[in-house]
Formats: C-alpha cells, structure tokens, sequence
C-alpha cells in the first residue's frame, strides 16, 4: 500500500463513519454549564389608599380566595397613613393580588403595587 493510502486509513473516514482521531477526541470535555439559582421572589404587596380605620380582617376579605400570612400596617408619627404591606403565601399569588388593583374597601379605591421584602423592614 502506498504511504497516502496508508495515511488515509489511519485517519479515518467521514464518510463510512469509522472513528479516526480528530479534533473531538483531542480535546478536553466543555465544562459543565453552569446553572445559577434564582429564588423566587417574596411574595409581599403594598396597599395604598385604605380607609384610616381599615382592619386586618377588612384587608382579608379584600383577598378573599388567597393565602394572607401577615399584614403590616404603615404609621407615622403614631397615626395610620393608609397603607399596608401584605404579605402572601405563595409567590404566584402576587399576579392575582395586582388584579384587586383599584377596588374598593369602604369608600375608598385601594392601589395594589408589587414590593421587596426590604420594603417591609425598613423603619
């Protein structure tokens, strides 16, 4: 055999799929891809425009068929602003809460904003 013939053998053909060596043999494994976690994000919102006098209940009924953890109530100098944070169970409750966005309780029409965690916590 002659030596092109030779060298060809010994490289392999494409073409009938036999394995020769090449460059993806050669050549060290890609890395891992790397995977970073996102955590979800605290499922909290803020109410603006509540009646002065509004309760903890009265803001329950407003989310009636969600999950209501915790409700916190804003004061300054002592006395209620009208808005609240409330705290829900489940991350996906939040789109359905901002659909309660300008309803009523009372006779006032309440505004539901998206909020952090860090908004709850701050003095």
């Amino acid at each position: 055999m002659g030596f092109k013939r030779q060298r060809l053998m010994d490289q392999g053909s494409s073409y009938y799929g036999t394995p020769g060596p090449s460059y993806m043999y050669d050549a060290p494994p890609p890395p891992p891809p790397a995977y970073s976690y996102i955590p979800p994000p605290f499922p909290v919102v803020r109410l603006r425009g509540l009646p002065f006098d509004c309760a903890e209940a009265e803001i329950v009924d407003f989310f009636h068929g969600l999950d209501v953890v915790d409700i916190l109530f804003v004061h300054k100098g002592g006395k209620p602003t009208g808005e609240a944070y409330c705290v829900l169970g489940y991350p996906l409750q939040i789109d359905f809460a901002l659909q309660r966005n300008r309803q009523n309780i009372g006779r006032r029409y309440v505004e539901v904003f998206r909020s952090r965690k860090d908004d709850t916590i701050r003095p």
